[in-house]
Protein backbone atom coordinates (compact mmCIF):
# COMPACT_ATOMS: atom_id res chain seq x y z
CA UNK A 1 0.00 0.00 0.00
CA UNK A 2 2.87 2.38 0.70
CA UNK A 3 3.91 2.44 -2.93
CA UNK A 4 0.37 3.17 -4.10
CA UNK A 5 0.25 6.28 -1.97
CA UNK A 6 3.14 8.05 -3.62
CA UNK A 7 0.98 9.87 -6.18
CA UNK A 8 1.98 13.22 -4.84
CA UNK A 9 3.87 16.13 -6.38
CA UNK A 10 7.30 15.01 -7.49
CA UNK A 11 10.60 16.07 -6.00
CA UNK A 12 11.74 19.25 -7.79
CA UNK A 13 13.84 18.78 -10.90
CA UNK A 14 17.57 19.65 -10.85
CA UNK A 15 17.04 23.02 -12.64
CA UNK A 16 14.33 23.89 -10.12
CA UNK A 17 16.62 22.92 -7.22
CA UNK A 18 19.34 25.18 -8.66
CA UNK A 19 16.94 28.14 -8.88
CA UNK A 20 15.50 27.69 -5.42
CA UNK A 21 18.44 29.02 -3.37
CA UNK A 22 18.34 32.30 -5.32
CA UNK A 23 14.56 32.54 -4.94
CA UNK A 24 14.69 31.86 -1.22
CA UNK A 25 17.59 34.27 -0.70
CA UNK A 26 15.87 37.11 -2.55
CA UNK A 27 12.58 36.44 -0.78
CA UNK A 28 14.31 36.37 2.61
CA UNK A 29 16.13 39.66 1.94
CA UNK A 30 12.92 41.39 0.84
CA UNK A 31 11.02 40.04 3.84
CA UNK A 32 13.71 41.15 6.30
CA UNK A 33 13.93 44.62 4.71
CA UNK A 34 10.15 45.05 4.79
CA UNK A 35 9.95 43.86 8.39
CA UNK A 36 12.75 46.11 9.57
CA UNK A 37 11.46 49.10 7.59
CA UNK A 38 7.93 48.58 8.91
CA UNK A 39 8.94 48.72 12.55
CA UNK A 40 11.25 51.71 12.13
CA UNK A 41 8.57 53.65 10.24
CA UNK A 42 6.00 52.69 12.86
CA UNK A 43 8.18 53.96 15.69
CA UNK A 44 8.83 57.20 13.84
CA UNK A 45 5.16 57.74 13.04
CA UNK A 46 3.60 56.58 16.33
CA UNK A 47 6.26 57.66 18.84
CA UNK A 48 7.44 55.47 21.74
CA UNK A 49 4.03 55.08 23.42
CA UNK A 50 2.11 54.28 20.22
CA UNK A 51 4.88 52.01 18.98
CA UNK A 52 4.83 50.08 22.27
CA UNK A 53 1.10 49.51 21.69
CA UNK A 54 1.66 48.35 18.09
CA UNK A 55 4.60 46.15 19.11
CA UNK A 56 2.57 44.48 21.86
CA UNK A 57 -0.22 43.66 19.40
CA UNK A 58 2.30 42.31 16.86
CA UNK A 59 4.02 40.17 19.48
CA UNK A 60 0.74 38.66 20.70
CA UNK A 61 -0.49 37.99 17.15
CA UNK A 62 2.80 36.23 16.40
CA UNK A 63 2.65 34.20 19.61
CA UNK A 64 -0.98 33.12 19.28
CA UNK A 65 -0.65 32.70 15.52
CA UNK A 66 1.81 29.89 16.25
CA UNK A 67 -0.74 28.35 18.62
CA UNK A 68 -3.51 28.70 16.01
CA UNK A 69 -1.51 26.60 13.54
CA UNK A 70 0.07 24.41 16.20
CA UNK A 71 2.41 22.06 14.32
CA UNK A 72 0.24 22.17 11.19
CA UNK A 73 3.11 22.80 8.78
CA UNK A 74 5.23 19.87 9.99
CA UNK A 75 2.16 17.64 10.37
CA UNK A 76 1.13 18.20 6.75
CA UNK A 77 4.63 17.46 5.49
CA UNK A 78 5.16 14.38 7.66
CA UNK A 79 1.72 12.91 6.89
CA UNK A 80 2.04 13.69 3.21
CA UNK A 81 5.33 11.85 2.77
CA UNK A 82 3.89 8.88 4.66
CA UNK A 83 0.77 8.79 2.46
CA UNK A 84 -1.67 9.70 5.24
CA UNK A 85 -3.25 12.70 3.50
CA UNK A 86 -4.47 10.72 0.48
CA UNK A 87 -7.47 9.37 2.40
CA UNK A 88 -10.48 11.48 3.31
CA UNK A 89 -10.24 10.33 6.93
CA UNK A 90 -6.65 11.53 7.15
CA UNK A 91 -7.51 14.95 5.74
CA UNK A 92 -10.54 15.30 8.05
CA UNK A 93 -8.40 14.50 11.07
CA UNK A 94 -5.93 17.25 10.14
CA UNK A 95 -8.73 19.76 9.49
CA UNK A 96 -10.43 19.04 12.83
CA UNK A 97 -7.14 19.47 14.62
CA UNK A 98 -6.39 22.78 12.87
CA UNK A 99 -9.82 24.27 13.63
CA UNK A 100 -9.61 23.23 17.28
CA UNK A 101 -6.20 24.87 17.66
CA UNK A 102 -7.39 28.09 16.05
CA UNK A 103 -10.41 28.32 18.34
CA UNK A 104 -8.35 27.73 21.47
CA UNK A 105 -5.74 30.28 20.36
CA UNK A 106 -8.37 32.99 19.87
CA UNK A 107 -9.89 32.31 23.30
CA UNK A 108 -6.45 32.33 24.91
CA UNK A 109 -5.53 35.60 23.26
CA UNK A 110 -8.78 37.21 24.40
CA UNK A 111 -8.12 36.13 27.98
CA UNK A 112 -4.50 37.36 27.99
CA UNK A 113 -4.90 40.57 25.99
CA UNK A 114 -8.00 41.71 27.87
CA UNK A 115 -7.07 40.50 31.34
CA UNK A 116 -3.29 40.79 31.79
CA UNK A 117 -2.07 43.93 33.61
CA UNK A 118 0.03 45.27 30.73
CA UNK A 119 1.48 48.71 31.39
CA UNK A 120 1.04 49.54 27.70
CA UNK A 121 -2.23 51.23 26.68
CA UNK A 122 -4.65 49.15 24.61
CA UNK A 123 -8.30 49.23 23.53
CA UNK A 124 -11.13 46.78 22.90
CA UNK A 125 -10.71 47.46 19.17
CA UNK A 126 -7.07 46.35 19.37
CA UNK A 127 -8.18 43.09 21.01
CA UNK A 128 -10.86 42.40 18.37
CA UNK A 129 -8.54 43.08 15.44
CA UNK A 130 -5.73 41.03 16.95
CA UNK A 131 -8.07 38.05 17.33
CA UNK A 132 -9.18 38.44 13.70
CA UNK A 133 -5.53 38.39 12.62
CA UNK A 134 -4.97 35.17 14.57
CA UNK A 135 -8.04 33.61 12.90
CA UNK A 136 -6.63 34.44 9.48
CA UNK A 137 -3.35 32.69 10.29
CA UNK A 138 -4.94 29.31 9.50
CA UNK A 139 -5.59 29.77 5.75
CA UNK A 140 -2.45 31.89 5.27
CA UNK A 141 -0.21 29.30 6.98
CA UNK A 142 -1.94 26.26 5.53
CA UNK A 143 -1.55 27.43 1.94
CA UNK A 144 2.19 27.82 2.51
CA UNK A 145 2.43 24.22 3.71
CA UNK A 146 0.64 23.12 0.55
CA UNK A 147 3.06 25.15 -1.56
CA UNK A 148 5.88 23.22 0.14
CA UNK A 149 4.21 19.90 -0.67
CA UNK A 150 3.63 20.90 -4.29
CA UNK A 151 7.16 22.24 -4.70
CA UNK A 152 6.10 25.69 -5.97
CA UNK A 153 9.40 27.56 -5.65
CA UNK A 154 8.21 31.07 -6.56
CA UNK A 155 5.24 30.94 -4.18
CA UNK A 156 7.42 29.51 -1.41
CA UNK A 157 9.93 32.32 -1.74
CA UNK A 158 7.58 35.29 -2.00
CA UNK A 159 4.54 34.33 0.08
CA UNK A 160 6.19 35.76 3.25
CA UNK A 161 6.98 38.94 1.29
CA UNK A 162 3.26 39.42 0.63
CA UNK A 163 2.50 38.88 4.31
CA UNK A 164 4.96 41.59 5.31
CA UNK A 165 3.64 43.97 2.66
CA UNK A 166 0.42 44.24 4.69
CA UNK A 167 2.35 45.55 7.69
CA UNK A 168 4.50 47.82 5.52
CA UNK A 169 1.37 49.35 4.01
CA UNK A 170 0.16 50.09 7.53
CA UNK A 171 3.47 51.80 8.34
CA UNK A 172 3.25 53.98 5.23
CA UNK A 173 -0.33 54.88 6.13
CA UNK A 174 0.82 55.95 9.60
CA UNK A 175 3.38 58.34 8.09
CA UNK A 176 1.24 59.72 5.29
CA UNK A 177 -2.16 59.87 7.02
CA UNK A 178 -1.04 60.29 10.66
CA UNK A 179 -2.94 57.21 11.81
CA UNK A 180 -2.89 56.07 15.42
CA UNK A 181 -1.97 52.55 16.58
CA UNK A 182 -5.52 51.14 16.30
CA UNK A 183 -5.94 52.48 12.76
CA UNK A 184 -2.56 51.01 11.79
CA UNK A 185 -3.67 47.60 13.08
CA UNK A 186 -6.85 47.98 11.00
CA UNK A 187 -4.81 48.57 7.82
CA UNK A 188 -2.69 45.52 8.64
CA UNK A 189 -5.85 43.46 9.15
CA UNK A 190 -7.25 44.58 5.78
CA UNK A 191 -4.07 43.49 4.00
CA UNK A 192 -4.10 40.06 5.65
CA UNK A 193 -7.79 39.62 4.71
CA UNK A 194 -6.89 40.19 1.06
CA UNK A 195 -4.01 37.75 1.37
CA UNK A 196 -6.26 35.10 2.94
CA UNK A 197 -8.75 35.52 0.10
CA UNK A 198 -5.93 35.10 -2.40
CA UNK A 199 -4.96 31.85 -0.63
CA UNK A 200 -8.33 30.18 -1.25
CA UNK A 201 -7.69 29.09 -4.90
CA UNK A 202 -4.29 27.71 -3.89
CA UNK A 203 -5.84 25.64 -1.12
CA UNK A 204 -8.50 24.30 -3.47
CA UNK A 205 -5.95 23.26 -6.12
CA UNK A 206 -3.62 21.64 -3.60
CA UNK A 207 -6.49 19.79 -1.90
CA UNK A 208 -7.48 18.36 -5.29
CA UNK A 209 -3.92 17.14 -5.84
CA UNK A 210 -3.83 15.41 -2.45
CA UNK A 211 -7.26 13.83 -2.99
CA UNK A 212 -6.26 12.34 -6.36
CA UNK A 213 -4.79 9.17 -4.83
CA UNK A 214 -6.63 5.91 -4.10
CA UNK A 215 -9.49 6.18 -1.60
CA UNK A 216 -10.61 3.59 1.01
CA UNK A 217 -13.10 1.04 -0.24
CA UNK A 218 -15.79 2.15 2.22
CA UNK A 219 -16.30 5.76 3.36
CA UNK A 220 -16.80 4.69 6.97
CA UNK A 221 -13.70 2.54 7.29
CA UNK A 222 -10.07 2.81 6.29
CA UNK A 223 -8.56 0.25 3.95
CA UNK A 224 -5.59 -0.53 6.17
CA UNK A 225 -5.71 -1.05 9.97
CA UNK A 226 -2.29 0.59 10.29
CA UNK A 227 -3.66 3.63 8.50
CA UNK A 228 -6.48 3.84 11.05
CA UNK A 229 -3.88 3.92 13.81
CA UNK A 230 -2.03 6.71 11.97
CA UNK A 231 -5.20 8.79 11.59
CA UNK A 232 -6.11 8.23 15.23
CA UNK A 233 -2.66 9.54 16.19
CA UNK A 234 -2.97 12.77 14.18
CA UNK A 235 -3.54 14.92 17.23
CA UNK A 236 -0.65 13.38 19.15
CA UNK A 237 1.80 13.80 16.28
CA UNK A 238 0.60 17.33 15.55
CA UNK A 239 0.91 18.35 19.19
CA UNK A 240 4.48 17.07 19.25
CA UNK A 241 5.34 19.11 16.15
CA UNK A 242 3.34 22.04 17.51
CA UNK A 243 5.16 22.16 20.84
CA UNK A 244 8.46 21.77 19.00
CA UNK A 245 7.69 24.79 16.78
CA UNK A 246 6.11 26.71 19.64
CA UNK A 247 9.25 26.48 21.77
CA UNK A 248 11.49 27.22 18.76
CA UNK A 249 11.25 31.02 18.97
CA UNK A 250 9.23 31.38 22.17
CA UNK A 251 12.01 33.47 23.66
CA UNK A 252 11.64 36.04 20.86
CA UNK A 253 7.85 35.98 21.17
CA UNK A 254 7.40 36.38 24.93
CA UNK A 255 10.18 38.88 25.58
CA UNK A 256 8.09 41.91 24.67
CA UNK A 257 4.88 40.90 26.53
CA UNK A 258 7.00 40.28 29.65
CA UNK A 259 8.71 43.63 29.18
CA UNK A 260 5.28 45.28 28.79
CA UNK A 261 4.31 43.88 32.19
CA UNK A 262 7.42 45.11 33.99
CA UNK A 263 8.96 48.07 32.15
CA UNK A 264 7.79 51.61 31.23
CA UNK A 265 6.73 52.52 27.68
CA UNK A 266 10.10 53.86 26.53
CA UNK A 267 11.96 50.71 27.57
CA UNK A 268 9.22 48.53 26.05
CA UNK A 269 9.66 50.43 22.77
CA UNK A 270 13.43 49.92 23.04
CA UNK A 271 12.96 46.19 23.55
CA UNK A 272 10.64 46.22 20.52
CA UNK A 273 13.37 47.82 18.39
CA UNK A 274 15.96 45.32 19.59
CA UNK A 275 13.65 42.41 18.93
CA UNK A 276 12.87 43.62 15.43
CA UNK A 277 16.61 43.43 14.71
CA UNK A 278 16.74 39.93 16.22
CA UNK A 279 13.72 38.78 14.22
CA UNK A 280 15.11 40.19 10.98
CA UNK A 281 18.37 38.30 11.60
CA UNK A 282 16.60 35.13 12.78
CA UNK A 283 14.47 35.06 9.65
CA UNK A 284 17.40 34.06 7.40
CA UNK A 285 18.32 30.78 9.17
CA UNK A 286 14.61 30.18 9.79
CA UNK A 287 13.88 30.36 6.05
CA UNK A 288 16.75 28.00 5.28
CA UNK A 289 15.67 25.44 7.89
CA UNK A 290 11.86 25.62 7.86
CA UNK A 291 11.22 26.46 4.21
CA UNK A 292 14.13 25.08 2.20
CA UNK A 293 15.40 22.20 4.37
CA UNK A 294 12.23 20.95 6.10
CA UNK A 295 10.62 19.05 3.17
CA UNK A 296 13.93 17.25 2.50
CA UNK A 297 14.24 16.35 6.21
CA UNK A 298 10.76 14.79 6.23
CA UNK A 299 11.44 12.92 2.97
CA UNK A 300 14.62 11.43 4.44
CA UNK A 301 12.91 10.66 7.74
CA UNK A 302 9.97 8.91 6.05
CA UNK A 303 12.40 6.83 3.97
CA UNK A 304 14.21 5.69 7.14
CA UNK A 305 17.50 7.30 6.08
CA UNK A 306 18.44 8.33 9.60
CA UNK A 307 19.59 11.74 10.76
CA UNK A 308 20.19 14.04 7.76
CA UNK A 309 23.83 14.94 7.24
CA UNK A 310 24.40 18.64 6.57
CA UNK A 311 27.48 20.03 4.90
CA UNK A 312 30.05 21.45 7.38
CA UNK A 313 30.24 24.55 5.18
CA UNK A 314 26.71 25.47 6.30
CA UNK A 315 27.89 25.83 9.91
CA UNK A 316 30.96 27.79 8.87
CA UNK A 317 29.02 30.24 6.70
CA UNK A 318 26.36 30.69 9.37
CA UNK A 319 28.94 31.33 12.07
CA UNK A 320 30.85 33.89 9.99
CA UNK A 321 27.71 35.69 8.82
CA UNK A 322 26.19 35.84 12.31
CA UNK A 323 29.44 37.09 13.87
CA UNK A 324 29.76 39.91 11.32
CA UNK A 325 26.09 40.80 11.73
CA UNK A 326 26.36 40.76 15.52
CA UNK A 327 29.30 43.19 15.46
CA UNK A 328 27.38 45.46 13.10
CA UNK A 329 24.35 45.46 15.41
CA UNK A 330 26.42 46.22 18.51
CA UNK A 331 28.42 49.01 16.84
CA UNK A 332 26.06 50.62 14.35
CA UNK A 333 22.53 50.03 15.68
CA UNK A 334 22.54 52.75 18.37
CA UNK A 335 23.52 55.43 15.85
CA UNK A 336 21.10 54.23 13.17
CA UNK A 337 18.20 54.07 15.63
CA UNK A 338 19.03 57.54 16.99
CA UNK A 339 18.96 58.86 13.43
CA UNK A 340 15.75 57.14 12.34
CA UNK A 341 13.62 56.78 15.47
CA UNK A 342 11.45 59.46 17.04
CA UNK A 343 12.12 58.42 20.65
CA UNK A 344 15.28 58.99 22.68
CA UNK A 345 17.07 55.65 23.14
CA UNK A 346 20.54 57.01 23.93
CA UNK A 347 20.48 55.25 27.30
CA UNK A 348 19.97 51.80 25.70
CA UNK A 349 23.47 51.15 24.33
CA UNK A 350 23.86 48.16 26.64
CA UNK A 351 20.71 46.68 25.12
CA UNK A 352 22.07 46.95 21.57
CA UNK A 353 25.40 45.47 22.66
CA UNK A 354 23.61 42.50 24.21
CA UNK A 355 21.48 42.13 21.05
CA UNK A 356 24.64 42.00 18.95
CA UNK A 357 26.17 39.34 21.18
CA UNK A 358 22.95 37.30 21.01
CA UNK A 359 23.11 37.10 17.21
CA UNK A 360 25.63 34.23 17.01
CA UNK A 361 23.87 31.79 19.38
CA UNK A 362 20.48 32.70 17.89
CA UNK A 363 21.56 31.88 14.33
CA UNK A 364 23.68 28.83 15.17
CA UNK A 365 21.03 27.20 17.37
CA UNK A 366 18.46 27.65 14.59
CA UNK A 367 20.70 26.13 11.93
CA UNK A 368 21.81 23.34 14.25
CA UNK A 369 18.21 22.28 14.88
CA UNK A 370 17.61 21.62 11.16
CA UNK A 371 18.76 18.00 11.23
CA UNK A 372 16.43 17.17 14.15
CA UNK A 373 13.11 18.32 12.63
CA UNK A 374 11.98 14.91 11.36
CA UNK A 375 9.37 12.84 13.17
CA UNK A 376 11.96 10.39 14.54
CA UNK A 377 13.96 13.13 16.32
CA UNK A 378 11.07 15.42 17.32
CA UNK A 379 10.99 14.29 20.96
CA UNK A 380 14.67 15.06 21.46
CA UNK A 381 14.43 18.52 19.89
CA UNK A 382 11.27 19.32 21.86
CA UNK A 383 12.99 18.42 25.13
CA UNK A 384 16.00 20.62 24.31
CA UNK A 385 13.82 23.56 23.27
CA UNK A 386 11.81 23.33 26.48
CA UNK A 387 14.98 23.51 28.53
CA UNK A 388 16.19 26.43 26.39
CA UNK A 389 12.99 28.34 27.14
CA UNK A 390 13.33 27.58 30.85
CA UNK A 391 16.89 28.95 30.89
CA UNK A 392 15.73 32.05 29.01
CA UNK A 393 12.82 32.75 31.36
CA UNK A 394 14.83 32.25 34.55
CA UNK A 395 17.63 34.56 33.39
CA UNK A 396 15.12 37.15 32.10
CA UNK A 397 13.08 37.29 35.29
CA UNK A 398 16.21 37.53 37.44
CA UNK A 399 17.85 40.28 35.38
CA UNK A 400 14.96 42.43 34.10
CA UNK A 401 14.85 44.46 37.32
CA UNK A 402 18.52 45.49 37.44
CA UNK A 403 19.23 45.45 33.68
CA UNK A 404 15.96 46.73 32.20
CA UNK A 405 15.73 46.55 28.40
CA UNK A 406 19.02 44.64 28.05
CA UNK A 407 17.75 41.68 30.10
CA UNK A 408 15.83 39.87 27.27
CA UNK A 409 18.96 39.79 25.12
CA UNK A 410 21.24 38.57 27.90
CA UNK A 411 18.67 35.83 28.49
CA UNK A 412 18.78 35.02 24.76
CA UNK A 413 22.55 34.61 24.98
CA UNK A 414 22.20 32.20 27.90
CA UNK A 415 19.36 30.08 26.47
CA UNK A 416 20.43 29.97 22.84
CA UNK A 417 24.08 29.49 23.73
CA UNK A 418 23.19 26.41 25.74
CA UNK A 419 21.00 25.05 22.90
CA UNK A 420 23.71 25.62 20.28
CA UNK A 421 26.29 23.72 22.33
CA UNK A 422 23.91 20.86 23.14
CA UNK A 423 22.73 20.40 19.55
CA UNK A 424 26.32 20.35 18.32
CA UNK A 425 27.21 17.57 20.77
CA UNK A 426 24.07 15.55 19.93
CA UNK A 427 24.66 15.87 16.20
CA UNK A 428 28.22 14.61 16.51
CA UNK A 429 26.98 11.66 18.54
CA UNK A 430 24.10 10.71 16.21
CA UNK A 431 26.00 11.16 12.94
CA UNK A 432 28.49 8.40 13.64
CA UNK A 433 26.67 6.29 11.01
CA UNK A 434 27.52 7.14 7.35
CA UNK A 435 23.93 7.13 6.01
CA UNK A 436 21.48 10.03 5.94
CA UNK A 437 22.76 12.44 3.31
CA UNK A 438 20.19 14.93 2.10
CA UNK A 439 19.58 15.27 -1.62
Amino acid sequence: MASSLQRSPAVPSPPERRRRPALFASGAVLTAVLSLGTQLLMERGLGPSGFARWALCSALVTLFGVLATFGLNSLLLADHYRGRLVTAAGRRAVLRYALACTGLAVLGMLALYAGAPFRVERSALDVAMAMALVLLMLPVTAVYAYYQICGLGLELAFWPVLQNLARFAAALAVLWAALDASQAIAVWLGGVVLLALAAVPGLARASAVLAAGPQPAAPSALADPLEAVAVAGTGRRARRFGWMEFFDALDLKVALPIAALMLPDVQVAAVGLGLLLMNAIYYFPYVFVMRYLLPAVHRADAAGSGLPRLSPSIDRVALLASAVTGVAVAVAAPGVVAWVAAGDYTGQRAMFTAAGLATVPLVMSTVGAGAFLGESQADLLLRLRRLTTLVFLVVLLVLIGPMGAAAPFVALIAGRGWLWWTLWRWRRRLLSAPEGALP
